[in-house]
């Protein structure tokens, strides 16, 4: 799973899939949402062109990072 902080600076809400269904964020808000699986460049760019700016957190020093648990 990745976690992303996520600007919604559009008109429309937007929807991630996450561990427990979808989470929304909500036009004019800021939210962290963790992704079932970590979004693509293609869709950090489509999300980008409809104003709503995604940035990936990094793992706290000790957390294991989404490459750590794909070995």
């Amino acid at each position: 799973m990745t976690t992303y902080s996520v600007k919604n600076e559009g008109h429309l809400d937007k929807a991630f899939r996450a561990p427990d269904g979808f989470k929304v964020v909500v036009a004019g808000v800021s939210e962290e949402v963790t992704t079932t699986e970590p979004l693509t460049d293609e869709q950090i760019a489509a999300l980008a062109q409809d104003g709503v700016k995604v940035t990936e957190k990094k793992a706290a020093k000790g957390e294991p990072t989404a490459d750590d648990k794909k070995a």
